[in-house]
């Protein structure tokens, strides 16, 4: 399955080529991370997460730079979605 979505996300990728490069970094980074865990999947059976966080008492969560590729990469395109297309619609309203 992981392979499947990697793959929609290359073409996804090769077309919006011409899209802002805003979206294209997002998605670029979702990329990565699903390509990251992959490797992980593919080599060691399982996707390996080893950034785990304490704060106080407070245990965070379990992660790996994989997940904070998808996580930031999501972030970005809704930044672009939400705050960048209502600035593109208010300049092309005036």
């Amino acid at each position: 399955m992981s392979i499947i979505l990697t793959i929609i996300l290359f073409y996804y990728l090769w077309t919006i080529r011409y899209e802002s490069i805003v979206i294209r970094s997002g998605v670029a980074m979702i990329l990565a991370g699903a390509i990251g865990n992959l490797i992980d999947r593919l080599f060691l059976g399982e996707v390996v997460d080893f950034l785990d966080f304490m704060i106080g008492d407070l245990h965070w969560y379990v992660f790996n730079l994989a997940d904070s590729y998808v996580t930031i990469g999501m972030g970005i395109i809704l930044y672009d979605s939400i705050i960048l297309e209502k600035k593109r619609q208010a300049i092309s309203n005036e």
